[in-house]
């Protein structure tokens, strides 16, 4: 067989791969380049690594942006230059103006600032940029970027002239590196161009909410930034109709009266807390040594409660507002309860360990709350103060809430406790000097019958440690809360080799009764100083006759406004647990698809009294 015409056949393929780059080198290189350079000062300031991988997604990308080139001429061809240069250029040097300036990636947080300030405050706050040395040296850098691309432009003219070359050494080598490196870019990166497309598909938050059950990572902090433009644009055209629904419910707030019954009160928000890791509510293992040991009559566990969601985003949005599950208010409809408090006279005081207050953070969990409690047109409405960092554990906040505990002397306060608590990776929630159990304190069988790996049992009793943290923290707490009362809970649950043989949360299309014991049920509980209780006796017995009624946490802002006293048309005191009028047969249904967890639970009753009686 005569080999000659595929090697002819070859060395179209390679020459035709490898043209469009050799045409037009400057342009390949330049594009290139503004997609490498914000990763490069990332590198510099030391805000991200580069991976191997982003550089091959580059070179793909830089590629296609050329690959027009073959086919265009004349003026098409200046236009195509003209656009995919002014683009490329603005948006890296776009990204690497706030890298440099404030150490942060383009995210929707800077989306979100930038469409809520006002015009001429954004020129004023830019300006402040615009006459130092830094700046002179940055603009400096990019003139002489671009001024070396006009200039190689000039002299590479006569080069796109010059016919197909052959497949000669320099053209094999081009082609390996523009096919390997494409390839590998592409290939490493493919999940993250699918929840692109994804994300390019949906039209509101309820879609993206399913998009990250399924794709939990999704986050292009990674990618280029163009991407990370796209992300954030589409995150912003989310948030303008919830954002601006939220607005409007929240300036139309009026307060009826206010008997400031509880004059402090503390709300402690945990994370992922399985109730049944808690040796308050009967776990084996002292997980909770601190508030196992509080005194009757002062700490009130109760007994069955469940989160309408075992996701972080969709229990705050039903947490902070109005909306419970068994309506149809949407939760973007109502205020959120901070606000009332701010209204009726209160400081409101957040100290959240979960999301970050900087800017360059570019996780999509964060995002979703940070839209909605931290939105620059809301905040303000919301809080008196907020904390400035986060900490490596939740200990942390303590530190900043003795400080503002001295500045505020408004005697009406509200404060709440975000905590990072037992979320994953459970070792990295808790110190190396609170671990307390091994893989060998934790049984083989689970409570549910499951024999665990040794890795398994590891797991568990890093998460045991989170758990035995975690209480720790909250009786820290506690000791600051000499006149005030507290609520205690978790936004949601935690499956921990429990009954399946893995962790996290679980999203089964059905839910099983087990699925809800350890997701869905945490623990909530009501804490009275002995003060406040001498102070109000008849509180004290609400809150002691309520401790084992069914309840929902998509009603806590009930509640909340129930302990202070607080009357406005928003309160339902058939919602709130610790009134005489509570609503004990209201359905608790679950996610988004209203599953009722009384049911399943009475079935699944049902099943094992008949299989017990068989």
């Amino acid at each position: 067989m005569n080999p000659t015409p595929y090697r002819h056949a070859a060395d179209r393929i390679v020459s035709r791969i490898a043209v469009p780059v050799l045409r037009e080198p400057v342009f390949f290189c330049f594009m290139l380049l503004t997609f490498v350079w914000p990763q490069l000062t990332s590198d510099l300031f030391r805000i991200e690594a580069t991976h191997w991988e982003i550089l091959g997604l580059y070179i793909a990308y830089a590629y296609a942006a050329t690959l027009p080139l073959g086919i265009l001429g004349g003026k098409a061809r200046r236009w195509y230059k003209a656009a995919a240069y002014t683009l490329a250029y603005a948006v890296s040097m776009a990204e690497c103006f706030l890298l440099v300036f404030f150490r942060t990636f383009i995210t929707p947080s800077l989306m979100s600032i930038a469409t809520d300030t006002d015009p001429a405050e954004s020129a004023e706050f830019i300006g402040c940029y615009l006459f130092t040395g830094r700046f002179a040296l940055f603009l400096a850098a990019w003139s002489l970027v671009a001024g070396i691309n006009l200039l190689l432009e000039k002299v590479s003219q006569a080069r796109r002239t010059a016919p197909m070359p052959h497949a000669g050494l320099r053209t094999c080598l081009l082609t390996t590196v523009l096919a390997g490196g494409g390839i590998f870019g592409l290939t490493s990166n493919a999940s993250a161009f699918e929840s692109a497309w994804r994300l390019s598909r949906i039209h509101d938050r309820h879609e993206l909410h399913e998009l990250l059950r399924e794709e939990p990572e999704l986050c292009l902090e990674r990618r280029s930034a163009p991407e990370r433009l796209f992300f954030s644009l589409r995150m912003q055209a989310f948030d303008r109709n919830a954002i601006g629904s939220l607005h409007e419910a929240m300036e139309s707030i009026a307060i009826d009266s206010c008997t400031f019954r509880s004059p402090e009160i503390v709300l402690i928000l945990g994370e992922s807390y399985n109730k049944h890791h808690a040796a308050l509510y009967g776990y084996p293992l002292p997980t909770t040594p601190r508030l196992s040991q509080e005194e009757a009559g002062r700490l009130y566990p109760f007994t069955d409660v469940v989160s309408p969601a075992n996701f972080t985003v969709k229990a705050m949005h039903l947490l902070f507002s109005f909306a419970s599950q068994d309506r149809q208010t949407a939760w973007c409809d109502t205020p959120l309860f901070p606000a009332l408090f701010r209204r009726a006279g209160y400081d409101t005081l957040m100290f959240d360990n979960q999301t970050t207050f900087t800017l360059e953070n570019d996780d999509v969990w964060d995002q979703e709350i940070r839209h909605f409690l931290y939105h620059p047109r809301l905040s303000p409405q919301l809080f008196t103060h907020c904390n400035a960092d986060k900490y490596p554990f939740d200990e942390g906040l303590l530190a900043d809430f003795d400080r503002q505990d001295l500045r505020f002397r408004n005697p009406l306060r509200l404060t709440i406790f975000h905590l990072m608590g037992q979320h994953v990776a459970y070792r990295n929630r808790f110190p190396a000097e609170a671990g307390y159990f091994t893989a060998d304190s934790i049984p083989e069988y689970s409570t549910s019958g499951l024999r665990r790996s040794r890795d398994e049992r590891r797991i568990v009793a890093d998460y045991d440690n989170a758990v035995r943290y975690n209480d720790r923290v909250v009786g820290e707490i506690l000791d600051r809360c000499r006149t005030r009362d507290a609520v205690v809970l978790s936004d949601h649950g935690e499956e921990v080799f429990d009954y399946a043989h893995r962790n996290g949360r679980i999203h089964d299309a059905t839910l099983s009764p087990d699925c809800c014991r350890h997701q869905y049920e945490i623990p909530f509980m009501i804490w009275m100083s002995d003060r406040y209780r001498a102070a109000r006796p008849e509180l004290a017995a609400a809150i002691a006759r309520a401790v084992d009624r069914p309840y929902m946490t998509d009603d806590l802002p009930h509640l909340l406004l129930d302990l202070a006293g607080l009357s406005c048309r928003w309160f339902d005191p058939t919602r709130s647990v610790v009134n005489d009028r509570f609503d004990a047969s209201r359905p608790r249904l679950l996610r988004d698809d209203k599953v009722d967890y009384d049911l399943i639970m009475r079935q699944a009753k049902g099943n094992a009294e008949t299989n017990k009686g068989a």
